[in-house]
């Protein structure tokens, strides 16, 4: 009887072990190959948020990833964004690929990466006088822009409000940029708010402001759009000299952005920030501080640019991308204060 209780306290003993073994190899063939750690990085770090993005892993399928040891969770792409978080507090982030052969191949090990993020400030309110001038012209087509931007300087001024509501107005991200649509203040005027910060994850990178596309279930939505479309697009050339295009851009590297609009039918007009292009160049300073860029409508006249609303029914209003076959990861994106006025 003893030798029988031996043996079976043996057997257990075994099982146990064989099992642990196996939980802790992810019940994996012994025989497969990890894939290859990714190489993490941050950008776009903000007080209440930041982006991580590393290269894509050859054989990967997904890739896993968690925030200070929380809850794993799925990117299909190779960056993760992570907002509303606490200003001024590092935070780890944890990323491995994930491969969907799991017979030749295994989960990477952990890349692990910490980013602080920035301490927080409050809002600066503007000292009376000191209304930045782009906020002091009239008939404003708003683009982009922050709501207290709009209800503090120019709400009486709106003729067209044509910023994204997922409904008739879109901002449409394509291949090549990850990132927050909505990234964390202060804005172009000071204001805590968002704007449009989109980061590379390699590849060409573009996306643009669509406006006047009605949702299926409900057709006459974008009607009043298409109204105030034809209303007020062609006074931008038949009155070049009393209106202008506004943008805000900041950044601390040195891609050049350009900024793509629709107004003849098929053709394109760019305006090239920070190199010589096709259309209108412009540059601003590298500092990470917000930079505003008026344009007189002129400008575009003069290069043959006519409004059409039937051209821009359904396209974007305003587009924008960085050209090149391979950009590197991790460039930025940050745009803000998008609009036509009139002085």
């Amino acid at each position: 009887m003893k030798k029988f209780m031996f043996l079976l306290a043996a057997v257990a003993t075994f099982a146990m072990v064989a099992c642990g073994e196996t939980e802790e190899n992810g019940g994996g063939n012994d025989g497969a190959k990890a894939l290859t750690t990714p190489v993490l990085a941050s950008s776009n770090v903000t007080e209440t948020g930041f982006t991580v993005t590393w290269a894509e892993i050859e054989n990967a399928d997904t890739y896993a990833y968690s925030l200070n040891g929380g809850a794993e969770k799925t990117a299909l792409i190779t960056s993760a964004t992570f907002t509303d978080l606490t200003p001024e507090t590092e935070y780890t982030v944890k990323v491995k690929a994930v491969p969907a052969d799991t017979q030749n191949y295994k989960d990477s090990a952990w890349a692990t990466i910490k980013v602080t993020t920035l301490a927080g400030s409050e809002p600066v309110p503007p000292t009376p006088g000191e209304v930045h001038e782009s906020l002091k012209g009239s008939n404003y087509i708003l683009i982009s822009m922050g709501e207290q931007t709009k209800l503090d300087y120019v709400a009486d001024k709106v003729v067209c409000d044509w910023r994204v509501n997922d409904w008739t107005c879109w901002n449409y991200v394509w291949n090549g940029y990850d990132g927050n649509q909505n990234a964390g203040g202060p804005n172009a005027y000071g204001i805590i708010e968002g704007w449009c910060a989109l980061v590379t994850n390699g590849g060409w990178a573009g996306g643009g402001f669509c406006i006047g596309v009605a949702p299926e279930t409900e057709p006459a939505a974008a009607e009043p759009l298409l109204a105030q479309m034809n209303e007020w697009m062609p006074k931008l050339t038949s009155e070049p000299e009393q209106w202008f295009f506004h943008f805000a851009m900041k950044s601390e590297d040195n891609t050049t952005h350009v900024l793509r609009f629709y107004p003849m039918g098929g053709a394109t007009y760019e305006i090239s920030v920070g190199a010589p292009g096709s259309g209108a160049n412009y540059t601003y300073e590298r500092d990470g501080e917000w930079h505003h860029i008026d344009i007189p409508l002129t400008k575009f006249v003069e290069d043959g640019v006519v409004f059409r609303a039937e051209y821009t029914k359904g396209e974007n209003i305003v587009g924008y991308g960085i050209n090149g076959e391979s950009i590197p990861v991790g460039r930025e994106l940050n745009l803000d204060a998008v609009f036509f006025y009139k002085k």
